[in-house]
């Protein structure tokens, strides 16, 4: 389906799946407590310290240590930012980038619809189909069509051969882009056989 605008009447948040959402939270408590754990830190320093060091509140060696204290916890807290930092950057960076290619069209992702559009302009649009395989996966996969031409805002449908050539029941899943890369935003699938993997038997 092709769409002669990137006005898109589904809220921008329709895309994110459930992962994303808790890798959204997780980061948000995160930054929370740790915001929470430095204010904790500084309140309660000021009372600790002298109590530790066997002195008066007043004494010229609670500020300097409560200050050696901060610089330590400004040092363990820089560490470990960077530390759990890469750690959910290395768990969120796949799905915020499909988030991302999703409501931009980077890459020549097309957008998901939900229905058809209302109006069909007069424009038509030759869509030319291809096809790649992984040399891991023992599959012949290829477009049973080589070109469909649709008005703008006209809903099509092109259908994919795929064969299992080895001897084993394989599991596979398949990507999908556009191009030119910048006409991927103004693609809307309704359905795809590219949303769900897809097991194929010898």
């Amino acid at each position: 389906m092709l769409n002669d605008s990137r006005t898109d009447p589904r809220p921008w948040h329709s895309g994110i799946t459930r992962y994303q959402w808790m890798v959204l939270v997780v980061a948000s408590l995160g930054w929370v407590f740790d915001i929470f754990e430095g204010q904790i830190f500084v309140a309660s320093m000021r009372d600790a310290m002298p109590d530790l060091l066997g002195v008066s509140p007043d004494h010229d060696s609670v500020r300097t240590w409560n200050d050696r204290a901060f610089g330590f916890f400004l040092l363990g807290g820089a560490f470990g930012g960077v530390v759990f930092g890469m750690v959910g950057m290395s768990f969120a960076a796949v799905p915020l980038y499909d988030l991302f290619c999703r409501v931009t069209g980077f890459g020549g992702t097309t957008q998901i619809a939900d229905s058809a559009p209302q109006m069909v302009g007069e424009r038509i649009i030759s869509v030319r189909f291809n096809s790649d395989v992984s040399s891991d996966l023992p599959w012949r996969f290829k477009p049973s069509q080589l070109e469909v031409q649709l008005h703008v805002g006209e809903v099509g449908i092109a259908y994919y051969t795929a064969v299992n050539e080895s001897a084993r029941t394989i599991l596979g899943s398949a990507t999908f882009n556009v191009t030119p890369q910048k006409a991927g935003i103004y693609f809307n699938k309704i359905d795809c056989f590219c949303f769900e993997e897809q097991v194929l038997g010898p």
